[in-house]
């Protein structure tokens, strides 16, 4: 799971159940960087479902 947010003990607070469920985390940075985050999961989603390759495509 990627991160943007401007307050960094809120990022950790936000990251550390998601670490602790067993999936990876990363902190991007600012909110500059939030604008980054869509895409790359836009296309997850099409690869997955739209083409079909389901949930093990992450």
């Amino acid at each position: 799971m990627f991160l943007a947010g401007n307050d960094e003990a809120i990022a950790e607070t936000v990251l550390a159940p998601v670490s602790k469920a067993g999936f990876a985390s990363e902190n991007t940075g600012g909110l500059d960087a939030a604008r980054l985050l869509g895409p790359p999961s836009l296309l997850n989603i099409r690869l997955g479902y739209g083409l079909g390759r389901g949930t093990a495509i992450a």
